[in-house]
């Protein structure tokens, strides 16, 4: 296995809600109260078994039980610093989600980004952060399925892509992660804000081409 470039971990994380493919239409959901985003929660948590099976495991995750059965009065206090008795907005909550993961509190970051499953307008980078949940606890096997469960979802973030090729390679897919990865770079071109990836992906590429 070659070395894998250093600077990569900083792109494995997740992206912001505004840099998402569904911005306008997340934009548009506005102020909701705590009471509807505790049961987006649950929404998620009741997902039925026929579903994929790592949703379904994702589901079915201890914390995620234990914060539903405690209620909507302990959900709150967890978010205490941007969800009130009144209305929050998702991009609060997600920046909570954001934070926990920078600082490593990978639980708090995965409780949190699930609450954005269930709603269709945050579906697709509510996967990708908790694809990037799954890279940073190096379960790559999951980590590859939500990522690219995420670009099903029209997800087109080129860090995206960056994860599931990055977890691709990890699990021996070499196939998939050049796909991935080319597709990050073709994608991170387009955009001069996503220079960084762009130059992240192109060196795995070349790490790859000359492992051959």
């Amino acid at each position: 296995m070659f070395q894998q470039a250093d600077d990569i971990q900083l792109f494995l994380v997740p992206f912001d809600l505004s840099e998402s493919s569904s911005a306008d239409s997340i934009n548009a959901i506005g102020p909701m109260t705590s009471d509807h985003v505790f049961d987006l929660l649950k929404e998620m948590v009741s997902q039925q078994p026929d579903a994929d099976d790592d949703i379904h495991d994702l589901c079915n995750a201890p914390s995620l039980q234990d914060i539903v059965a405690q209620g909507v009065e302990a959900f709150v206090q967890q978010f205490t610093s941007v969800i009130t008795a009144a209305e929050t907005n998702f991009g609060d909550v997600y920046g909570v989600g954001v934070s926990s993961f920078k600082e490593g509190q990978i639980e708090q970051a995965f409780s949190t980004f699930s609450i954005f499953f269930a709603q269709p307008e945050t579906r697709a980078p509510a996967l990708s952060a908790l694809a990037a949940c799954a890279c940073y606890q190096k379960r790559y096997d999951r980590g590859f399925a939500l990522a690219e469960q995420s670009i099903a979802s029209k997800e087109s973030h080129p860090r995206a892509h960056l994860i599931a090729g990055y977890c691709a390679l990890q699990i021996g897919d070499r196939k998939s992660a050049k796909r991935h990865l080319a597709l990050a770079t073709r994608l991170a071109r387009s955009d001069a804000r996503y220079r960084d990836e762009q130059r992240c992906a192109q060196r795995e590429l070349l790490l790859m081409q000359l492992a051959n």
